[in-house]
């Protein structure tokens, strides 16, 4: 039973890294940059989605102002 559980562990271990390896792949400036704590990971994962955010709603704002302009023209 003991035996059994400590396989289960490791393999729980063992995804959690890839999935922090995975994070740390998608995050552009920590791309093959070396060794992170899963810390720094989490905070860089945190500061590019809010990057990405704040670019979407950038253009989403100039995208409504060229439809506007597009209309007035025509």
């Amino acid at each position: 039973k003991r035996a059994q559980h400590n396989v289960l562990e490791r393999k729980r271990r063992s995804t959690l890294k890839e999935l922090f390896f995975s994070l740390r792949d998608a995050v552009p400036s920590m791309k093959g940059n070396g060794k992170f704590s899963k810390v720094s990971i989490l905070e860089n994962a945190t500061t590019h989605i809010n990057c990405q955010e704040m670019d979407l709603q950038r253009l989403d704002e100039e995208f409504a102002r060229l439809k506007r302009e597009n209309a007035e023209l025509q």
